[in-house]
């Protein structure tokens, strides 16, 4: 719930996705929580970065082939780069 804390998993998780092409967050609705993905959404959007359900992701990897699937399996923190 520390600000501090959030920013830098917040950092992690963008960091995991342009590395990765994709991540995934979890966040609890802690007021602090809230009010950081608030002030930051508009941020993240600029940054290049989309948010789209997880969904999407599962979709992604089923229609991928082996190679290139989506790794669902060590979830990291929340968004997915825009690309094109």
């Amino acid at each position: 719930q520390d600000p501090a804390a959030i920013a830098f998993q917040f950092t992690r998780l963008k960091q995991h996705a342009t590395t990765h092409g994709f991540a995934i967050g979890i966040g609890h609705p802690y007021p602090e929580t809230l009010e950081f993905l608030e002030a930051e959404l508009e941020n993240l959007r600029l940054e290049g970065f989309r948010l789209v359900p997880l969904s999407v992701l599962i979709e992604i990897s089923m229609q991928s082939d082996t190679s290139q699937k989506v790794k669902l399996s060590n979830p990291k923190p929340l968004a997915e780069p825009v690309t094109g």
